[in-house]
């Protein structure tokens, strides 16, 4: 392989695609290098240098030329299994040569519960979500992954994908979703790794992020591919008024975009 950000994945699209299609959520163990994840730390470091103990989400730092995330998302084997992924599943979402979208989001503000249990719908087929600092502060407070996996389909309907964000994305509906996460938190939470890297049918999965506790760190590398509603006029008028009640994956309050 020609880069040395992830090892070489052992496993095809097809059986990745056939997994998420069966659990909805896959872990890929141990594929991210030590020498660039160490990179990606010293980036949120300086980025905490700057912003402050905060939460913060910095949009496409994928697309400054040499940063830790540039490399990853052109990494040949990132690069193909989120486009295979993609094709293999919702064609329709493909476009050649599309950018990977990508967010880094840190979580270190004093005000914990404020970003957590904030599920949605992503607007991409896929998503992949690479930890880089995660805490270890037992179960419940370590900011875990919650997933509530495949909840439906790929919509060929713009105003039916609509229609699901209004429906789920509301504070009552999550309450629900807590509620059941309570019920039992071994089958919806998943405690991240880094090191590992985590595959979910981003537009299909209801999913968001439990608490952390203070004085902690989570931060995280996202990437997101295949708009399944790309150029819909309908969608690009509900995101003018504001109808996605979070539209990217794991969104906070203070957004910094990178051009």
């Amino acid at each position: 392989m020609a880069t040395t950000q992830v090892a070489d994945l052992d496993l095809s699209v097809t059986e990745i695609a056939r997994k998420l299609d069966r659990t909805g959520f896959l872990c890929l163990k141990d594929v991210v290098s030590p020498a660039w994840l160490a990179e990606a730390r010293a980036s949120v470091d300086a980025s905490l240098a700057e912003y402050g103990e905060t939460d913060f989400c910095i949009v496409n730092p994928g697309r400054e030329a040499g940063t830790p995330a540039h490399r990853f998302i052109t990494d040949p084997d990132v690069r193909a299994t989120m486009s295979g992924l993609v094709t293999a599943r919702w064609p329709r979402a493909f476009v050649e040569d599309e950018e990977i979208e990508t967010v880094l989001r840190v979580l270190a503000g004093p005000e914990r519960a404020a970003t957590s249990y904030a599920f949605h719908y992503d607007a991409t087929v896929i998503t992949m979500l690479v930890p880089l600092y995660i805490p270890a502060a037992g179960p419940g407070r370590s900011g875990e992954l919650v997933v509530f996996a495949n909840k439906r389909p790929f919509r060929r309907s713009a105003v039916m994908n609509i229609v699901d964000k209004i429906a789920a994305q509301n504070p009552l509906y999550r309450k629900y979703a807590v509620r059941k996460l309570g019920r039992a938190p071994a089958k919806y939470s998943v405690v991240l790794e880094p090191g590992n890297v985590y595959l979910f049918w981003g537009y299909r999965t209801y999913h968001g992020n439990g608490p952390c506790a203070t004085d902690t760190v989570r931060a995280t590398l996202l990437l997101h591919l295949g708009d399944p509603h790309h150029g819909s006029p309908t969608i690009n008028a509900a995101k003018s008024l504001k109808l996605f009640l979070a539209p990217s994956s794991e969104r906070t309050e203070a957004t910094v975009e990178r051009l």
